[in-house]
Parts: structure tokens; sequence; C-alpha cells
């Protein structure tokens, strides 16, 4: 099987964290949360991640985001909140989606 060229802007660091994100948040203050979801992180860069969760998401929709930075590199370790677009998702067990996620960069 060929190995699919990279296409990432940067290079995602491999990061095992939890994170909030939600399918529905105030539009006019999107720092709002109106409900919430917990999935896993698998990998993380400034212009994006892939995580793990039990929710199916739809390709292009826009979800807002909330997790933990890693030190050093790009990132600073604080707690961050993006409005992120659902790139892709795939089902991976009977109960859990990995999904890619992207957004704009946050260094």
């Amino acid at each position: 099987m060929k190995k699919q060229k990279e296409r990432r802007i940067s290079r995602r660091e491999p990061l095992e964290n939890f994170v909030c994100f939600s399918d529905a948040f105030e539009v006019f203050n999107p720092s709002q949360h109106v409900t919430f979801h917990v999935g896993k992180t698998v990998n993380l860069n400034a212009n994006g991640a892939c995580i793990i969760t039990r929710n199916p998401l739809e390709k292009g929709a826009k979800i807002k985001v909330t997790f933990r930075e890693p030190t050093g590199g790009q990132m600073s370790g604080g707690v961050s909140s993006v409005i992120a677009q659902v790139k892709w998702c795939n089902k991976i067990t009977e109960d859990y989606y990995k999904t890619g996620l992207f957004w704009p960069d946050l260094s």
C-alpha cells in the first residue's frame, strides 16, 4: 500500500489529554458552551488536532474545542478554546470516532 503524502501545514505532536467540545455554542458569545462533550486528543499542532470521541461529527461542521496546550514548542501550556472545522470523522469501534479538526494558527 502506497504511503499517503502529508498534507498538514505543520507537524502534529502526539498528545494524550482530555478535550471538551461543543457542537452547540452561543453564536453571539462563542466563549459560552451551550452543551459539551468530552473526548481525548491523539495529536495536536497550532492548526488542528485529531480527537477520539463517542460522538460522530459531520464533515464541515463548526465546533468549539477547549483543551490544555502542551508546554514547549509552539504552544504555551495554557488552556485554549477555538472554533474548529471538522475535516473528517471515521468510526473506529462500535462506540468511538476518530475526528480530524482544523482551526486558524494559534501561535
